[in-house]
């Protein structure tokens, strides 16, 4: 572990700075998410799919009412300690759709489902080949809203 003076610990290893001592080190295999869903060239595909994944899970007699479209790139600042497992509060890159349900008995739910770890590759298209579905219950749209907007969510327009 490398902490106080850098350039006396190199030194006593053998090592010899040149210049004023700062060096860089080449860093590989990072994965990036698009700060906003404009930034993503595939957006579009990318919702398409979210769609088509909402409508996969809520299949059959039940009816689907689709609210808003959220996204939101970095979980900054956001006190997840209560949220263990709930990934639309921890997690990054994700593209999340608030969506009311109503099943063939007349129920009504209020649903956020969506895609996390978004990852952007170097053309700038989000991929899905690391992405997770995930999903939360809310009692009503305005209250998904407030929630997800107090975590740092924007609506994508």
């Amino acid at each position: 572990m490398l902490d106080g003076n850098f350039a006396n610990l190199l030194e006593d290893r053998g090592y010899v700075l040149e210049g004023d001592g700062s060096f860089t080190l080449p860093v590989k295999g990072l994965k990036t998410v698009a700060e906003k869903l404009d930034d993503a060239k595939n957006k579009d595909e990318i919702i398409a799919k979210l769609k088509e994944e909402v409508n996969k899970k809520f299949s059959g007699n039940d009816k689907i009412t689709f609210d808003k479209t959220y996204y939101r790139g970095l979980a900054n600042n956001v006190d997840n300690s209560y949220s263990y497992g709930d990934e639309i509060v921890r997690g990054n890159g994700n593209l999340v759709m608030t969506l009311q349900v109503e099943s063939s008995f007349g129920f009504k739910n209020v649903y956020a489902v969506g895609f996390t770890n978004l990852i952007t590759n170097e053309e700038g298209k989000m991929e899905l080949k690391d992405a997770r579905v995930i999903s939360t219950t809310y009692a009503d749209f305005s209250t998904a809203t407030q929630k997800l907007e107090s975590i740092g969510y924007t609506e994508v327009k």
